[in-house]
Order: structure tokens, then sequence, then C-alpha cells
């Protein structure tokens, strides 16, 4: 395994699912990790499961002063942002052809 130690890697959408386990492979390989999620229970258990290696920040990434806060939130933590795992995603079973504009635009 790769180490990450000193590293601090925050990860979008690590509330549940492959964000969480990637949140667990990135402490157990060293990191401290931000969790973000829109998700709050989710995040803060998977934070609370890492120890004193996991924080949690609520995080709509389609919010730029978000994204803002979870950055002052990782350096008043941990000093820095070394990494970005941008796994928060929304899941539509809509055809590109279907799809509205505004839609699409949530989308990306």
């Amino acid at each position: 395994m790769v180490s990450l130690d000193g590293k601090v890697v925050v990860i979008t959408g690590a509330g549940r699912g492959q964000g969480a386990e990637e949140a667990r492979l990135c402490a157990e390989a060293g990191a401290r990790v931000v969790v973000t999620d829109v998700r709050e229970e989710e995040g803060r258990a998977v934070a609370a499961s890492l120890g004193d290696r996991g924080l949690y920040v609520r995080h709509d990434v389609a919010d730029a002063g978000s994204w803002a806060e979870v950055v002052r939130e990782a350096v008043a933590a941990f000093g820095t942002v070394s990494a970005l795992v941008n796994n928060a995603a929304l899941w539509r079973t809509a055809h590109v052809e279907e799809q509205s504009a505004q839609g699409f635009e949530e989308l990306l």
C-alpha cells in the first residue's frame, strides 16, 4: 500500500459507499481525511470511525462558498490540503437526449 503519511485528503461524497471506503483506505494509509457530504449523519459517522484522522464538513459541491468552507476547515484542523478525491455525484437514469438543460447542468 502507498503511504499517505503527512497528507490531508478531502473526499467529497464520503458519507457512504465508495466515498466512505476511500476515506477508510486513505486513513489506513496514514492520511488525515476531510469527509464531506450533504448527508450529515452519515458523514459524521464515517469521520468519527476514523478517530483523530477524520473530520466531517458539510459540503454541497455545487456551491462555491461550500468549497471555501471545506478548505478553511481542513486548514484549521490539519494545516493544509494535499489531495482531492472528487467522488460526489448525482444519479440520473435519463438518457442524455431526454435530459433537460437544467438537469444536465446539475449533473456536471
